[in-house]
């Protein structure tokens, strides 16, 4: 029985790996082109993705629950020049946000 389970696991990976591969191989997917530099799993790579396929170079954003900012969807989008809105509702994180991009809030 413990065999059987086993190798239909293995199996089943195995189909995994295969889709998992023609999805990252299909340049409509967005998966192959992820990457982190501020967010938390790979949605900065995502994001300038699906910006450069619309044709977007710039604009503006809203994040909701960003914590103290530094590691957000939208953190990035700051560094490529684009403006936008932090909603946090922790009084302690807004403060730390406030403290550590005073420089950028001041533009």
């Amino acid at each position: 029985m413990l065999n059987k389970q086993i190798l239909s696991n293995t199996t089943a990976g195995y189909c995994w790996d295969l889709k998992t591969k023609e999805r990252f191989n299909n340049p409509l997917y967005l998966e192959g082109f992820g990457y982190k530099v501020y967010s938390q799993n790979d949605e900065d790579g995502i994001i300038h993705e699906i910006f450069k396929r619309l044709g977007i170079s710039v604009g503006r954003f809203i994040e909701f629950g960003v914590q103290d900012g530094l590691e957000s969807n939208t953190h990035c989008l700051l560094h490529y020049g684009w403006k936008g809105m932090w909603i946090e509702g922790s009084k302690r994180y807004c403060h730390s946000i406030k403290r550590k991009f005073h420089h950028v809030i001041e533009r």
